[in-house]
């Protein structure tokens, strides 16, 4: 048999069908680190876009409330005292619940070194917040009931755990966001800030009552406290999402 003739053969049979030679078929590269992990796109994109319904809600309770309640006096929690403000009031509250759960999922799902103490605050936070859903605050100017409390509560457990999550999720990358360190400076003033707005309505005869009712009313303090909170929710999901970082 003629050598070139056989060559010729085998080309032909490989070409229309026949016996193919084993070649490793080309494969995509993946780095060893990334083996084994999760995705964090989905639950960041629903934190992400539940901060943002919230937001967008916020700005609409307080246009619908224009003229019945002063935002400067009155606190968040007592649109829940107008017709239909309750469920307006509780849509938000949800909402910015939704997004607390989902920073957690996103923090174990990027491997977050450690990430318990920051699930548990956050859980506790999300718990807080659907609490003060089910439990509303009394209406401005009558006596505090039951209710009242455990809404009080569950709205400070969000607040003031919050940012010791995001401080322990700064501890734990890297090189954590100049806007994270930033926000959680913020939210430490703004929360420190709104516990002093307290001390005219608590204790009225203190010295200088009357400056701290000007300079840092109620319902002023807490919704800077909100504003700042929820964007640092957002700056604490997105630095705990990062795939690039080295474990501090």
């Amino acid at each position: 048999m003629n050598p070139i003739n056989d060559v010729g053969r085998r080309a032909r049979s490989t070409r229309f069908g026949g016996r193919r030679t084993n070649h490793p078929r080309p494969t995509t590269y993946v780095p060893p680190g990334e083996i084994g992990r999760v995705d964090p796109t989905g639950p960041l994109m629903l934190a992400i876009g539940a901060l943002g319904v919230a937001g967008a809600g916020s700005a609409g309770l307080h246009v619908w409330s224009a003229g019945r309640l002063d935002p400067l006096t009155t606190t968040i929690s007592d649109y829940a005292s107008l017709p239909g403000g309750p469920a307006r009031l509780g849509a938000v509250t949800l909402a910015v619940a939704v997004a607390t759960s989902a920073v957690p999922v996103v923090l174990v799902r990027s491997e977050l070194p450690d990430p318990a103490p920051v699930c548990v605050l956050l859980s506790a936070g999300c718990l807080g917040l659907v609490i003060s859903t089910i439990f509303p605050t009394n209406a401005p100017e009558s006596a505090a009931s039951l209710s009242t409390v455990l809404h009080r509560w569950g709205v400070g457990v969000f607040f003031f755990g919050l940012p010791i999550a995001a401080s322990a999720v700064a501890r734990r990358i890297d090189r954590p966001a100049v806007l994270l360190r930033g926000l959680l400076g913020a939210s430490v003033t703004a929360g420190a800030v709104f516990l002093i707005s307290h001390l005219p309505r608590i204790a009225p005869g203190i010295p200088m009552a009357g400056v701290i009712a000007k300079l840092a009313p109620r319902g002023l303090s807490e919704r800077v406290l909100l504003t700042v909170d929820l964007a640092l929710l957002a700056a604490t999901a997105l630095a705990g999402a990062r795939r690039d970082r080295r474990c501090a």
